[in-house]
């Protein structure tokens, strides 16, 4: 295992987190290659372990902080998700609570280290401060969970682009949290841009279609999801990119944004035979 793993996992258990400590053990295994994924899927997941009850008999919240803390372990966390999601009910659960389970708890989990990791973000100041990089991880992430189908929190992904693209910015001097707002916007569209495309707000009316939006100080045409608002995204992500007052890291993030999205258009333009 890389030490920058192994550092992680002794930083959890010296904050003294309530995770399982069976959990941490076997995701450590499984991250240093030393059990496969299917296995990893099903000790996570057996019954016979002790558990106390302040820990979760579920390993949602592990991998999700292991998530915002490491984007190299993004896919290998994918993948284990897979392999859990692709198990039968575990034992003394049917079928209709592990789909409540994987469908409902689990984006509640999400849901809520998103909300915390936003209170704690709206304190940043400077771009070295750790919460820039879990942001944009967290993001990142959650954009894999979007294309990889685990997941579809398209509110908080159309939520988070108003407020990156559609927020106006000092192009002299954009607030280090502006500049991880919209690296992390640009994580959608560099993971998930077709899905973002398609995603079920298309078309759609009413407040929760739109209120994602509500709070745009740039976009004055008719609110909601648009060919013409993603247009502008496009053209945003394109003038951000070379916006010099921004950090690297997000330039390239706007630049592989605006390659992604007019891939997914093209795509879809050849699809509908336009």
């Amino acid at each position: 295992m890389t030490s920058i793993y192994t550092n992680w996992f002794t930083s959890v258990k010296d904050e003294g987190l309530s995770f399982s400590p069976f959990h941490l053990t076997t995701l450590q295994s499984y991250l240093d290659g030393s059990i496969p994924v299917t296995d990893a899927a099903s000790q996570l997941l057996d019954p016979s372990q002790p558990q106390r009850w302040d820990y979760s008999c579920y390993p949602w919240e592990v991998l999700l902080f292991l998530a915002k803390d490491h984007e190299e372990a993004h896919e290998d966390i994918i993948s284990l998700l897979h392999a859990i999601f692709d198990l039968p009910p575990p034992f003394n659960t049917d079928e209709a609570n592990w789909t409540l389970e994987k469908e409902t708890i689990f984006p509640q989990v999400w849901r809520d280290l998103r909300d915390s990791l936003e209170a704690q973000y709206h304190e940043v100041k400077i771009l070295s401060d750790p919460m820039y990089a879990k942001w944009v991880n967290y993001h990142a992430f959650t954009g894999r969970l979007i294309s990889s189908s685990l997941m579809e929190p398209y509110y908080w992904a159309l939520h988070l682009t108003v407020e990156a693209l559609e927020t106006k910015v000092d192009d002299s001097k954009p607030t280090a949290k502006q500049d991880g707002n919209i690296a992390a916007a640009g994580q959608y569209f560099i993971h998930a841009a077709k899905d973002l495309l398609h995603n079920p707000f298309r078309g759609a009316e009413g407040t929760h279609a739109t209120s994602w939006g509500k709070d745009s100080q740039m976009w004055q045409e008719e609110q909601g999801f648009s060919t013409e608002r993603l247009g502008f995204w496009r053209r945003r992500f394109g003038q951000l990119r070379v916006l010099e007052t921004l950090s690297e890291g997000t330039r390239e993030a706007a630049r592989r944004a605006e390659v992604g999205m007019e891939k997914a258009e093209r795509q879809g333009k050849k699809k509908s035979g336009r």
